[in-house]
């Protein structure tokens, strides 16, 4: 193939250079692509001899833009007039085969590409309307990436390079598309590089160590330069929180009030008060969910927990800083207990009160990783559906009569620069919309990290007057809730700090100082937009004067422990991978979705476990590749990449030091990592675990949700074991359960959340059981009451279903029935005789949920 003979280096560094042979046509006289580019809106004049009928179909004469979406396509096109026909290449053209390694490691780590698999008809396309164009212009992302598609569609389309450019933009807006074409450049080498770099040592490493996983663990496992490091921060804060011991300890708190205000409560308020404090009492100290609140995000500082209850608004609380002049170590409840007994009856008097101003700035505009975060915070988004929504904003919303729109900047950035045209708008915006005092005497500029590519811009919408409610109508939910937090986020990066009052009042009593801290709102400033912070904790305080004296309700202790250290979620995941220079903004989504989708970590309550096959995959690679999974190697290499980038560093003699000490790993890996697929299994007295079909040996095996164990003598037998948390297999029993839909018999199967029940005849039926075990009482409860139950639409037999933890009862015969109902309907319709229980089905149906409760017995006692 004319790709695979060819050397990719070499031509990324004579991209723009002219080929030695002709073209097969004639292109466009250079004149006319000089005028062409000077002036992107002129319309072509056809071809001699040619109708305008046929200069329309074919884009003869026409300028071609080719970009990577069809959806950039239609909002860029109707921008460049009739003179241009864009078309989209759907992402990548070419790339590495699948099937092989494709890189030629002793030829300079040349890279064999070949087109993807059914992109044919599409580079097709493409290569009749470059044939026929007068200039081509290629409109592809403006980062390494679409640096990359498009120097491979100049060399997948074999493009005359005379007449090819590159335009580059970071908003799908008409005076940017405008202003592009208006200044095209040469495909930049350096840049391409760098991504052919990257992909070229991904590749290396995950073409390398996967297949010794597939021969000692696997098939389907895989290992990665980025995604096994991720993988092991998760996995090491497995292992810290499983070996963590919690220490305990105490803390001493004063419920007070002014004088004055004791006085006036009534018995019935004071019974209501001691209530409340009974409530509180032990609920300060739990484990913090550090899920993610934005002072995390942006200061990685910790905050207490909330109380649960709330104090009265004449209360507050007030923590002991001290006793006989030294700060206390409450270890045991015996020293609190001396204390409060101390503090019962003494004077409590303000002794100390300091206000100190502080302001509170604005956060800087978003980036691809903070985007990322504050999305999965406050909405709930993974890392892909935020950026899934955030390329449908960027790549166009149909507005109505406008068309189609580009909403937002481009999304895949790091730097926090924002252009002099785009702060004038939002200091419009504000003045317009919230007055003067909102304000600065200038716009704000944001520092950029050294580590930032290029010269990208912020996220940020592409006109801030198209407010989030005056387009609410054009976008589903998801991008209308993502636009607004790119909109808030923005115009309350250009307003005035909010300004706090922070008292802080000493109060004494006895030997003991207490002291209390609050907080009161003086300007509001960008708060006004992008919302009021408060800390967790913070409480008001009534205005109160040094000597005064206080009436105390209640001194008391309560005990804590302290807690283990978090799980990721995807937000402090995502927080460390960029704090630790791991991955760059394209990357974080495809990282996570990876090791989730491998089954090395699961997501649960959007926190991440690691999976005992991750536990394991990552043990073998610490101990094997121990440089290829260290944070600090992966950010030396990204690093390394930027280098490239800028010219600084050949990229073929980065990729030559790599493999170097990567080859002797690998060739000690192959050695030493034992063979751990296959092993025959045995019980806990250490016999041979035979297969229940066909009395073979059963062997351990592993799939992405988890190990099991299979017939040694597959694939003439499939006999499979699950096994259960402790790690022992799940027999079968001889008493076959019936399947309600087919009337097949049941087995036990293994999926991402445990064993269940699945009809025998998978796929052809795909009827499935809850386990005894995974039930909830009510749905038991539902089962034995509704057994038998028929649909009341089509007679078939109803099942118990559950959908966002409500139980509702759904014919069996779905999807050509989806009749669904809910319990306390069912009822009612059965009453009217809407809905028939059939006597002979019940017993059925009972009948299997005792051999289902058997078998569960099975499980517990399977050895």
């Amino acid at each position: 193939m004319q790709d695979e003979a060819q050397n990719p280096v070499a031509n990324a560094a004579t991209a723009t250079k002219a080929p030695k042979k002709k073209p097969a046509r004639k292109s466009a006289p250079k004149k006319a692509v000089s005028d062409a580019s000077a002036d992107p809106t002129a319309e072509a004049a056809p071809a001699k001899g040619k109708g305008k009928k046929d200069g329309a179909v074919s884009g003869k004469g026409k300028k071609l833009v080719i970009v990577e979406s069809p959806a950039k396509a239609k909002t860029i096109n109707k921008y460049l007039g009739s003179g241009y026909v864009v078309k989209a290449s759907i992402g990548h053209v070419r790339d590495l085969p699948r099937s092989k390694l494709g890189i030629d490691i002793e030829n300079g780590f040349t890279p064999k590409y070949m087109t993807i698999r059914g992109k044919k008809p599409v580079m097709d396309e493409l290569k009749k309307y470059a044939r026929d164009a007068s200039h081509i212009f290629l409109a592809t992302d403006p980062d390494r990436e679409g640096e990359a598609i498009a120097w491979h569609l100049v060399e997948g389309l074999n493009l005359n390079k005379d007449k090819t450019q590159r335009v580059e933009f970071n908003e799908i807006t008409k005076a940017a598309i405008l202003r592009a074409f208006e200044h095209p450049r040469d495909i930049m080498s350096d840049l391409v590089d760098a991504q052919q770099a990257r992909r070229v040592l991904d590749r290396i490493v995950g073409y390398s160590i996967s297949p010794i996983l597939w021969r000692k663990v696997a098939k389907g496992l895989s290992a990665g330069r980025v995604q096994s490091v991720a993988q092991k921060l998760i996995c090491e804060r497995e292992r810290e929180i499983a070996a963590f011991k919690p220490e305990e300890y105490w803390s001493i708190s004063a419920f007070l009030m002014k004088a004055d205000v004791a006085k006036k409560l009534s018995a019935k308020e004071h019974e209501k008060l001691k209530a409340t404090l009974r409530a509180l009492h032990g609920g300060e100290g739990e484990a913090k969910d550090w899920i993610d609140s934005e002072e995390e995000v942006d200061t990685e500082s910790a905050t207490e927990p909330q109380e649960k209850v709330k104090l009265p608004d004449y209360m507050f609380r007030a923590d002991l800083k001290k006793w006989r002049g030294e700060t206390p170590k409450l270890s045991s409840g015996e020293q609190v207990k001396e204390i409060t007994q101390r503090l019962d009856n003494a004077d409590f008097k303000v002794s100390g009160v300091e206000t100190k101003e502080r302001k509170d700035r604005p956060k800087p505009p978003f980036i691809t990783s903070t985007l990322q975060q504050v999305a999965s915070m406050r909405m709930g988004f993974t890392a892909k559906r935020t950026m899934r929504t955030a390329q449908q904003l960027y790549e166009g919303i149909e507005l109505g009569s406008e068309g189609a729109t580009g909403m937002i900047t481009y999304m895949r950035t790091d730097s926090v620069h924002i252009s002099d045209f785009a702060v004038n708008d939002a200091r419009e915006v504000i003045r317009g919309q919230f007055g003067e005092k909102y304000l600065p005497e200038q716009g704000i500029f944001y520092k950029t990290s050294s580590k930032a590519q290029a010269a990208h811009e912020a996220i940020r919408p592409t006109n801030i007057f198209r407010t989030p409610e005056s387009v609410r109508e054009y976008m589903n939910t998801d991008q209308f809730k993502l636009y607004k937090l790119i909109w808030d986020r923005f115009v309350a990066c250009q307003m005035l700090p909010a300004v706090y009052n922070i008292t802080t009042i000493e109060i004494t009593a006895d030997e003991a100082l207490f002291r209390v801290s609050g907080k009161s709102l003086v300007f509001d400033g960008h708060t006004r937009v992008s919302g009021l912070k408060l800390d967790s904790g913070e409480q008001l305080l009534p205005p109160l004067a040094q000597n005064e004296a206080l009436s105390c309700e209640t001194v008391k202790g309560d005990q804590h422990f302290t807690q283990p250290p978090p799980r990721f979620s995807e937000a402090s995941l995502v927080r460390t991978l960029e704090k630790e220079g791991i991955g760059r903004p394209s990357t974080y989504a495809s990282i996570i979705s990876t090791i989730v989708d491998r089954g090395y970590v699961t997501l649960d309550k959007r926190r991440f476990f690691a999976t005992e096959l991750g536990m394991l995959i990552n043990d073998l690679l610490v101990n094997n590749f121990s440089r290829i999974v260290n944070t600090e190697f992966t950010a030396k290499m990204e690093e390394q990449l930027d280098r490239i980038e800028e010219g600084k560093l050949p990229w073929a003699d980065v990729m030559g030091n790599f493999y170097a000490l990567f080859k002797d790993e690998l060739a000690e890996a192959e050695q030493k990592i034992e063979k751990i697929k296959g092993l025959v299994a045995k019980d806990g007295a250490g016999n041979e675990i035979v297969c229940q079909l066909c009395n073979s040996p059963m062997v351990v095996r592993w799939s992405k949700n988890g190990k099991f164990l299979g017939c040694s003598n597959f694939p003439e037998c499939k006999g499979t074991m699950p096994l259960d948390r402790e790690g022992k297999p799940i027999l079968l029993r001889k008493e076959d359960i019936e399947c309600t839909e087919c009337k097949s018999p049941m087995v036990v199967r293994m999926g991402k959340r445990g064993p269940f029940l699945g009809c025998s005849t998978f796929p052809k039926c795909r009827g499935t059981r809850a386990l005894e075990a995974a039930k909830t009482p009510e749905e038991k409860e539902a089962e034995r009451k509704y057994a038998g139950l028929l649909c009341g639409k089509c007679s078939s037999p109803m099942a118990v279903r559950q959908a966002r933890s409500r139980l509702f009862l759904g014919c069996t015969a779905y999807p050509t029935c989806r009749n669904a109902i809910g319990p306390k309907k069912a009822d009612i319709a059965i009453e009217k005789g809407e809905m028939k229980i059939d006597p002979e089905a019940r017993e059925k149906v009972l009948a299997n949920l005792i051999r289902e409760a058997e078998l569960q017995q099975g499980i517990k006692t399977a050895s």
